[in-house]
């Protein structure tokens, strides 16, 4: 087995029992369910849920990767490799789309007539 064979697979996706299994989840840390056993993989029902701005998240990754040492693939053909890190969602700009107008420099007193008796004249 070549070292692009652990990666990539000729129907395109492992199973969860497969070598070469890869599955990430993106989940709000109260909805996260932990596998039951060795091949069962986390999940977030009803679905993933990246969070908003200053939530907490889970991101959790599983990788099957093929043992490749002969004596042992026979035996244990693959070794389940997991990792998860919390994280806070961070807040995002959106920069101004191309095209629009600046917004808008005019006074809010602009167009107003000032009463006659608080007008300023200068003295000539």
């Amino acid at each position: 087995m070549g070292s692009t064979s652990i990666l990539r697979k000729g129907d395109g996706e492992a199973g969860p029992t497969e070598t070469g299994y890869f599955n990430v989840v993106v989940c709000d840390p109260a909805n996260l369910i932990a596998p039951e056993n060795t091949f069962d993989s986390y999940s977030c029902p009803p679905s993933e849920d990246p969070g908003e701005p200053g939530d907490h998240v889970i991101v959790v990754t599983e990788f099957n990767h093929p043992v490749l040492m002969p004596i042992l693939s026979s035996i244990w053909p693959q070794l389940r490799l997991t990792s998860m890190r919390e994280a806070i969602a961070e807040t995002y700009f959106v920069p101004p789309a191309i095209g629009t107008p600046p917004p808008s420099t005019s006074h809010p007193l602009q167009g107003r007539q000032i009463p006659p008796d608080r007008q300023i004249h200068p003295h000539l």
